[in-house]
């Protein structure tokens, strides 16, 4: 199926960030409802502006089908925003200068959002593998970066000495090459209860963060249950 088959009302600069997403995790069924669960102010405005990117200006096609040529099967988010920054610098020759800085800007959030969400939900999958193999969950996390402002500088690579209990006892971060494009906490909120929490900071002076929750808890019945969205 092609890609604007696939797109439906998510958009075709979404759409795109969203199966290199999914290519790299195909066994997580849930991409495509976290991609649905984005209505935070600050995402949902993004998307919007996208949208009607797309809806008025016919060249943000052009730009993501070069994209696709350069990255090919790429998944991982440097080499996503390698090909991308790559198209921007010598993009098709049918496009301005002004389609290529906005369409390029919205595949770049659109690599942001999947990337901090798909790490949340793997930061969740890390914390029931622990409690599965050590009967209980591992200790709360504190927020990975600590300060929000390193993100407005770029990606962030933690330091193995900002590792708290919590991160230490997940050995999250011991296999994790991709830098991180959102900030990450973790609250052990019960015995049978955990929460993953990504923020990015707005773009917009005076704005509070954007926070996506990745919860999950053992119900009665011993089923894991989840919950994924926009705070």
């Amino acid at each position: 199926m092609s890609v604007l088959a696939r797109c439906g009302r998510f958009g075709l600069v979404a759409c795109v960030a969203l199966s290199a997403c999914e290519r790299g995790s195909a066994s997580d069924a849930r991409a495509s409802a976290a991609a649905e669960a984005l209505e935070g102010p600050y995402w949902k405005r993004m998307r919007t502006r996208a949208d009607a990117e797309l809806t008025t200006n016919s060249a943000c096609p052009i730009l993501v089908e070069a994209f696709n040529a350069k990255n090919g099967a790429n998944t991982s988010y440097d080499k996503l925003v390698e090909a991308t920054r790559a198209v921007m610098a010598a993009p098709p020759s049918a496009m301005s200068e002004g389609d290529v800085k906005s369409c390029g800007e919205a595949l770049l959030v659109q690599h942001d959002t999947n990337r901090a969400q798909a790490v949340a939900r793997a930061v969740l999958d890390r914390a029931h593998e622990r409690r599965r193999t050590r009967g209980s969950f591992c200790p709360s996390a504190k927020p990975i970066p600590a300060d929000l402002d390193h993100l407005a500088r770029g990606p962030y690579r933690p330091d193995v000495i900002e590792l708290d209990a919590g991160w230490r006892c997940l050995g999250f971060f011991d296999e994790r090459a991709d830098p991180l494009v959102a900030q990450f906490e973790v609250k052990v909120r019960s015995a049978s209860e955990v929460e993953v929490i990504a923020r990015r900071p707005s773009p917009n002076a005076g704005e509070p963060p954007t926070e996506y929750s990745a919860r999950s808890w053992i119900d009665k019945s011993g089923t894991t249950q989840r919950e994924l969205g926009v705070k």
